[in-house]
């Protein structure tokens, strides 16, 4: 058997470590896999085969730190490589990237969850653009992969990558796990408020990238009698976005603020939940809100769930599954796409009367809504592991 080493920050969080224990879960009966993770400090995504923690903390620390860390870690990695004698590193993402590079000899594959080449909020972003060029162009690393076709055009563009040096493939699921998770029966305390209203859903760590923000903006623009909205998540804007909601005279429920739960409520933070999907399926539409993407890994969730989608079209990721045929460079308007509806970015004024009209569509014809449902299911079987992986296999095989 062939030795590969799958190299994520973490366990826990996000889309990206998600999207390495899967593909680990996938590749341990055809290859000797190793899971490296940075550390475990939580685990969110449970896999069943060989994990090796480096148990450096690295979760919350400053900018100064991380540099510092990433140095241990390339150490380690480094020693791992020599005794292991790997035929394949798959590293997950830039910062595992950044942690290997110098940790000595071996083909590396690296894939890309994230397009930040349009984001410059802080001094992470900036440094790391001026480092990119260098690390993108290693001679170690024999592929980059990323998880969207817009992601590939803009490395392409901006980090002058050699179109032979760069594929994608999509993310992968378990669709039919989603679908078994997705019917376990909500907890009764919510299952009133689900069949009584409308429910709007989002779901996503509670950050700026995630334009929770906006959405807040928007429900209080539109709100209505049956309408709320359920956000579940969590982050280090938990607190802004509670009082954020509250300035705009909406009243709100968080789990992190301990208030007393009914039915009453605009908003609900509900807080991270291990199964979302079970929330997501008794929920009349999924709204992502997105500043920016990789791949948007929860519409294709929330696809399996038979949910109609909305979701701004942002880089890069949520076109490319809910609207393919979308050729212009820039919407201003609703788009109606084969498999969900697009909404202009919000780098430019909100209509929130397209949105309002958008939503009422849905929710007042039974035809479009339905139509949309079925759409969402059949599409989200394009992402099955079934099909991705095998596109995976014949990546790994041309390398060892």
């Amino acid at each position: 058997m062939k030795k590969i080493a799958i190299v994520t920050p973490f366990l826990a969080q996000g889309g990206l470590e998600k999207v390495a224990v899967t593909m680990a879960e996938n590749l341990k009966n055809e290859y000797k896999i190793d899971l490296i993770v940075f550390d475990t400090f939580r685990v969110d995504y449970k896999y069943d085969g060989n994990i090796i923690d480096l148990n450096i903390p690295f979760y919350q620390i400053s900018f100064v730190d991380r540099i510092k860390k990433l140095f241990v870690i390339n150490k380690k990695v480094k020693r791992l490589k020599k005794e292991n004698k790997y035929d394949l590193i798959i590293i997950h993402g830039e910062l595992a990237n950044l942690a290997t590079l110098f940790s000595g000899h071996g083909k590396h594959l690296v894939v890309i969850h994230e397009n930040r080449i349009n984001i410059s909020k802080g001094l992470y972003d900036k440094a790391f653009k001026i480092f990119a060029k260098f690390l993108y162009k290693n001679e170690k690393i024999k592929k980059l992969i990323t998880v969207s076709e817009g992601i590939r055009k803009d490395f392409i563009k901006f980090y002058k990558i050699s179109p032979n040096k760069i594929t994608t493939i999509y993310n992968s699921f378990d669709i039919e796990k989603l679908k078994q998770l997705a019917n376990e029966p909500l907890d009764k305390k919510f299952l009133k408020l689900f069949e009584k209203y409308n429910v709007l859903i989002t779901v996503g760590r509670l950050s700026e990238q995630k334009g929770h923000k906006y959405l807040i903006e928007i429900f209080s623009k539109i709100k209505k009698d049956k309408l709320k909205l359920v956000i579940l998540g969590d982050g280090e804007l938990r607190k802004y976005l509670y009082n954020y909601a509250k300035e705009f005279n909406l009243d709100v429920f968080s789990v992190f603020e301990r208030n007393n739960y009914h039915e009453n409520y605009d908003i609900y933070f509900l807080g991270f939940h291990s199964n979302p999907f079970k929330f997501i399926k008794n929920s009349k539409i999924f709204i992502m809100s997105s500043l920016w993407e990789g791949f948007g890994n929860t519409i294709v969730e929330a696809m399996a769930c038979e949910v109609p989608i909305i979701s701004t079209d942002c880089k890069s990721g949520p076109r490319e599954i809910i609207a393919p045929s979308c050729n212009k460079e820039k919407i201003y308007k609703p788009f109606y796409g084969e498999y969900g509806i697009l909404m202009p970015e919000f780098n430019q004024k909100i209509n929130y009367r397209d949105w309002e009209e958008v939503i009422n569509l849905l929710l007042s014809s039974n035809e479009i809504y339905e139509k949309y449902k079925v759409y969402s299911k059949n599409r989200a079987y394009d992402f099955d592991n079934s099909k991705i992986i095998k596109k995976w296999k014949d990546v790994i095989n041309e390398y060892i």
